[in-house]
C-alpha cells in the first residue's frame, strides 16, 4: 500500500491525504485548485497566480522589489514581511525554522543574515 500523509492545500489551506513519491508529497494543492491553476495557466487565459519553483511557493506580484525577473515574489517572504510590517532588509533572508519549503505560516518564518542562513543551509547540504 503507497505511502499516504494528511496535508493543506498551499493555496486554499484545506486538509487531505496526499499520496508520497519517493518520501516526497505527490501534490501540493487539492484538485479543484489544480484544476483552477490549470485553467489559469492556460495559454489566453493565464494573468499571474501561484506557482512552485525549486520547492518554494511563489507568488505573481511584478510590483514588489524583490520579484524575480520582476514576476514572481516567495511566499514566505510575503508573509513575512506581513508578519514584520516592514521589507525584509537588504542582506536578510526568509527563514522556515522547520525547514518545510512549503510552510510559510508566520510562526515558522524568520528573518535571518544571510551569511548565517547560507551557512546554515550548506551544512545541512542544500543549495
Amino acid at each position: 500500500m503507497p505511502k499516504t500523509i494528511k496535508q493543506s492545500c498551499i493555496v486554499c489551506g484545506k486538509e487531505r491525504f496526499v499520496r508520497l513519491v519517493y518520501n516526497k508529497p505527490r501534490n501540493t494543492m487539492c484538485r479543484s485548485c489544480s484544476a483552477l491553476n490549470a485553467r489559469k495557466n492556460s495559454p489566453g487565459n493565464w494573468k499571474g497566480g501561484i506557482t512552485i519553483w525549486g520547492g518554494y511557493v511563489f507568488v505573481y506580484k511584478p510590483d514588489h522589489p524583490k520579484a524575480l525577473n520582476g514576476t514572481y515574489v516567495k511566499r514566505s517572504v510575503l508573509v513575512l514581511e506581513a508578519k514584520l510590517g516592514r521589507l525584509i532588509h537588504d542582506g536578510y533572508d526568509c527563514h522556515h525554522i522547520d525547514d518545510n519549503k512549503l510552510n510559510d505560516s508566520p510562526e515558522n518564518l524568520e528573518e535571518k543574515r544571510h551569511d548565517i542562513h547560507a551557512k546554515e543551509r550548506s551544512r545541512h547540504g542544500e543549495s
